[in-house]
């Protein structure tokens, strides 16, 4: 739980201002582009903490059950 606290925490203050507001072209001539939502979302996936954060959500949330890892190795056994 601390662990996903100190994720959170990372992202907020640090992460999330990298992320770029705008986009500049390789060609100057074409002008600078705003950063549309896919784009941002890309961004922010692209960022370690959030795969950190939805691998440790998944434990949490997964836990035992039927698409669980434990499930899996039990059944092949």
């Amino acid at each position: 739980m601390f662990l996903i606290i100190i994720i959170l925490v990372a992202l907020f203050t640090h992460d999330l201002s990298s992320i770029p507001k705008e986009l500049v072209p390789v060609k100057p001539e074409t002008g600078i582009y705003e950063v549309d939502p896919f784009t941002w979302l890309s961004y922010f996936l692209y960022l370690p903490q959030t795969l950190y954060l939805l691998f440790l959500l998944l434990f949490l949330f997964q836990g035992c059950t039927g698409f669980g890892l434990d499930t899996f190795k039990k059944n092949k056994s």
